[in-house]
């Protein structure tokens, strides 16, 4: 039966975060005055201290490493957004560190230090947690480690959801089966896994060896939505509910947590904030590029134009862009002068 966290990894990945934060502080020390990037000008301080300040240490980031909800299990996450919430744990905790030293005055620690441990955490505890989900996504592909799924709602959504959950294997979910509001579909077997039952048969079907059930009901189902989550609130499985909107959505969709309420975002573009200012960049150094290569060709096209044509060279037009907003471009005139006005 599923935990909410897996007793055994979960005290590993731990006790390994520990091991490693202690091999980072250490090395820290030994990295700044054994083998020192910048010059030693205060002379090499005693080790003692920077050993007695591990425990507060260890301390401060298992509590925060906990608080902060990083052992929990990540089957569905990436690789970047596990990275960047260590990130931010990781510089909360070396914030705490800061503080911690400044009230220690009996001895003054190298804030170098400080800041080659906030570097060697991210990239060793980085690189280890990555390691250890590939580790687990390798097991899950041989067959262990798997969760017994059911998925409440045999329509469009939740095949689709079924055909993604076969197509990843590495996710360790074994889908046992579909229940439907339609009992004319049980029965049939959908995209390699049975109808088990109805709605009304919920109770039967949901038994303490299902790990994960999935909720996709179609919007004429969404009114037994209640009655259902009432049946799921009664057991331990872990309920993961998919929207009947992401059947309709066309647009580039983001879900975020507004005072407990869950919000999507639809957008048409991304370009907006960092994706438009680099994509600007992008632009901005094609475009020299561009210029650069055709430069002698746009030479030879100039000429010719001035030998067959009296006037100007390049020719002007509004154009409309991002938000209605009107701006000219300049491209080789290929008409007669006054052609417009001619028409």
């Amino acid at each position: 039966m599923l935990k909410r966290h897996s007793g055994f990894f979960k005290n590993l990945l731990f006790l390994s975060d520990l091991l490693l934060i202690s091999g980072c502080w250490l090395a820290a020390y030994f990295i700044r005055f054994s083998a020192p990037i910048f010059p030693v000008t205060k002379g090499i301080p005693p080790i003692e201290p920077y050993l007695w300040l591990l425990f507060p240490i260890l301390f401060v980031w298992g509590i925060c490493f906990a608080s902060l909800n990083l052992y929990r299990p990540r089957r569905m996450g990436s690789h970047l957004a596990e990275f960047v919430d260590l990130a931010k744990a990781n510089t909360l905790c070396i914030l705490i560190l800061v503080a911690l030293s400044f009230f220690l005055k009996t001895f003054e620690f190298s804030r170098l230090v400080i800041l080659y441990f906030w570097v060697l955490n991210l990239g060793v505890l980085g690189f280890s947690r990555m390691v250890f989900r590939e580790i687990m996504r390798l097991l899950r592909r041989l067959g262990y480690n798997q969760r017994h799924v059911v998925v409440i709602g045999a329509g469009a959504l939740g095949q689709r959801l079924v055909q993604t959950l076969q197509a990843h294997p590495e996710l360790g979910m074994d889908v046992r089966g579909y229940l439907s509001r339609n009992e004319a579909k049980v029965g049939q077997v959908l995209e390699g896994i049975p109808v088990l039952g109805t709605f009304d048969q919920a109770g039967a079907f949901l038994t303490p060896q299902v790990d994960v059930v999935f909720l996709c009901l179609p919007p004429a189902a969404e009114g037994e939505a209640e009655r259902l989550m009432k049946i799921l609130s009664t057991m331990t499985a872990e309920v993961k509910i998919i929207p009947s909107i992401y059947e309709f959505i066309t647009l580039r969709a983001e879900a975020e947590i507004f005072s407990g309420l869950p919000i999507i975002t639809l957008q048409g573009s991304p370009l907006y904030g960092w994706n438009l200012f680099l994509k600007r960049c992008f632009d901005v150094a094609g475009a020299l590029v561009a210029l650069g290569l055709t430069l002698p060709l746009m030479g030879l096209i100039a000429v010719h134009i001035k030998m067959t044509s009296s006037g100007h060279v390049l020719y002007r037009q509004k154009r409309v862009g991002l938000d209605g907003r009107s701006f000219e471009i300049i491209k080789f005139r290929t008409m007669v002068l006054n052609a417009e006005s001619e028409t």
